[in-house]
């Protein structure tokens, strides 16, 4: 649309007597459509440069910010992956000594043998004295017997 008024607008001023670019015995309308005809052949046969692609230097500085994304994205994987097996390493542990504070609190209350002297809670005094080697309460009744 815009070419048409363009055209009919340049066709006009030819024909108002404006004929500087006229040849000799041409007419106005054939000088206007052998002007766009040039035009159009100029446009195609020139080389435009686009802005359409990327440059080798923006592609390289879109690679290395990638690299370091992918980089800190790595080390927050591996710093949540130390801290993981610290935390299940904490708990192992946590199981571990529950089942020695199990272990014990069992056999003391399974405890046949009684301390002497016997212990106050109150005041948490006593000892226990434990024999263990060659003579066992069972190795001095075996001997008694005897």
């Amino acid at each position: 649309m815009l070419l048409r008024k363009l055209y009919s607008g340049f066709v006009a001023s030819l024909s108002a007597g404006d004929h500087l670019f006229a040849a000799s015995g041409e007419s106005a309308a054939d000088t206007a459509r052998r002007s766009l005809a040039d035009s159009r052949r100029a446009r195609r046969g020139r080389r435009t440069h686009s802005t359409a692609g990327f440059t080798l230097l923006e592609v390289m500085i879109a690679t290395a910010v990638t690299l370091l994304m992918m980089l800190a994205l790595a080390q927050i994987f591996k710093v949540i992956g130390d801290s993981m097996k610290q935390g299940r390493a904490v708990l192992e542990l946590n199981n571990r000594l529950r089942s020695v504070v199990y272990r014990l609190r069992t056999d003391l209350d399974h405890l046949t043998a009684l301390p002497q002297p016997p212990t106050d809670p109150a005041t948490a005094t006593g000892y226990l004295q434990i024999f263990d080697g060659s003579l066992t309460d069972y190795s001095t009744a075996q001997i008694s017997l005897a």
